[in-house]
């Protein structure tokens, strides 16, 4: 799991993670990973128009990590945290709606582009509200 946060929130928000799992979640020994983004303006992009933090965090897949996983991405959406496209998260389309400020506008744009949504799989056609 991977959310990018606003810049200035990078650092309670990982000092949060670290208090979730030396209290609640101790059986986690994976690394946590904290990297700086450059703001860009790609419409979907985790890191559109803010200096971003981009905190990871890891569990191995034969492990049980939902409840670990649902309590960070509880405090990673305290901080204004976007989901990285390519990795778990729980956020349904209305509130990906609300963290992505340009949604509408890049639904619009891929509509207009590719009106019979050739490159949409199943995920992002429940996204957009397309048929599937």
């Amino acid at each position: 799991m991977e959310f990018a946060l606003p810049f200035e929130r990078g650092w309670e928000c990982l000092e949060e993670i670290r208090t979730l799992i030396r209290e609640k979640h101790t059986q986690i020994t994976w690394g946590v990973e904290y990297r700086t983004v450059a703001a860009d303006d790609l419409l979907l992009s985790p890191a559109f128009g803010r200096q971003t933090v981009a905190i990871s965090i890891h569990e191995a897949a034969e492990v049980s990590y939902e409840r670990f996983f649902r309590d960070a991405q509880a405090v990673f959406l305290n901080h204004g945290g976007r989901p990285h496209w390519g990795k778990i998260h729980y956020c349904d389309t209305a509130r990906l709606r609300s963290l992505y400020p340009e949604w509408d506008g890049f639904w619009r744009l891929r509509n207009r582009l590719a009106p019979k949504g050739v490159f949409l799989n199943y995920y992002m056609r429940e996204l957009g509200g397309l048929p599937a």
